[in-house]
């Protein structure tokens, strides 16, 4: 049997049976208190301590900070919005969120049910939402689950830990995840962890908060929220699922919407564009914006070709266009050609940042 060495920083416990649950959650950088256990790996890949780096594949993924000390991992899932687990927030403290080579401060957060400073409740759901004070724009993002998905799907954990906290994100693939009763959990534990999946532990403390995927999808599941010992000794991670809470989240999205371009800054990408991409937009017009709801756009007869703008979802797959008022959307690019199909390309928000628009 394959053994990893993982290196625990205690945070809060209770017990599970005869073993204990530990949060996963926040980093303290000079904390020196540390539990050492061997963890079974023969369900998964190496923890993400050893994991590896996903910070390109996972474009999306953040670390949370406190001030400069390393606090929690999270997802950004809308421009405005950042999921990550209950148990990091720190009241009104303000956090600094990193994703990719973007850096914010939260103007605030949201959290469904979770009870601050409590230990690992499974009455209670580990998710939480942070506000950024400004937009971060991504081509595309990550979507939220709205079922449970079946025992056993293959899935990817995402977190910071990497021998220590990073800035950076690591992945563990996990193939043995569960939920429903608890097996080999004696009474009051067997079967109450109605709001989590669990699988073999792939977890450290500074993980917490992190998206669980599906595997190879930007499809979120649950986030990463607790690890810990059954009574025959199984090291397990417990991950808050967010499906159960899909309604309540799109909801806090909505309320967060990220400024919409104005119809300058969407001419000056087309601009960027008719330079960028001459073999696709000739000849370059650079003259005002047409209107056919629900596109602004223009039209290039030399390529046979039109550059659109319009509101969509803000997640992949895309679907074609929404009404404004759909939940939470954001202005994408379309570009048509002669198929006479629109293609979604992004958000606009996106491209603003690759063509200096913002």
């Amino acid at each position: 049997m394959n053994t990893t060495r993982i290196s625990l920083r205690t945070a809060f416990f209770f017990l599970l049976a005869a073993g204990t649950v530990t949060l996963a959650g926040c980093v303290v950088a000079t904390e020196s208190d540390e539990n050492v256990f061997e963890e079974d790996t023969s369900s998964s890949s190496d923890a993400i301590l050893n994991g590896t780096s996903v910070t390109e594949k996972y474009p999306e993924g953040a670390t949370i900070d406190i001030g400069t000390s390393p606090l929690c991992s999270g997802t950004l899932i809308a421009p405005m919005v950042v999921l990550t687990a209950g148990h990091c927030i720190m009241g009104p403290t303000t956090l600094t969120v990193k994703v990719g080579a973007e850096s914010r401060t939260t103007t605030g957060s949201a959290v469904y049910d979770w009870t601050a400073g409590s230990s690992k409740n499974p009455a209670q759901h580990d998710v939480a939402l942070l506000f950024l004070n400004k937009p971060i724009w991504l081509r595309w993002y990550p979507t939220i689950e709205q079922t449970a998905v079946p025992a056993n799907t293959p899935v990817t954990n995402v977190g910071r830990m990497h021998n220590g906290p990073t800035s950076t994100l690591w992945g563990a693939d996990v193939y043995d995840l569960n939920y429903g009763t608890m097996i080999n959990a004696a009474p009051p534990y067997s079967g109450t962890f109605a709001f989590d999946y669990w699988a073999s532990n792939v977890l450290e403390p500074g993980d917490s908060g992190g998206p669980v995927f599906i595997k190879d999808t930007h499809r979120i599941i649950a986030v990463n929220s607790a690890f810990g010992t059954l009574g025959n000794g199984k090291q397990i991670g417990l991950f808050a699922r967010v499906d159960l809470l899909h309604a309540w989240i799109t909801q806090q999205i909505a309320t967060h919407p990220a400024p919409a371009p104005t119809n300058a800054q969407i001419s000056c990408v087309f601009n960027w564009a008719e330079v960028a991409y001459s073999n696709l937009f000739a000849p370059a017009v650079q003259q005002p914006l047409q209107s056919s709801p629900p596109f602004v756009y223009r039209y290039y007869p030399g390529t046979n070709s039109y550059l659109g703008a319009a509101w969509a979802s803000a997640s992949a797959p895309h679907q074609g266009v929404a009404s404004p008022s759909s939940t939470y959307p954001v202005k994408h690019v379309f570009f048509m050609d002669s198929t006479g199909i629109p293609q979604d390309q992004g958000t606009v928000g996106y491209w603003m940042k690759q063509a200096n628009c913002l």
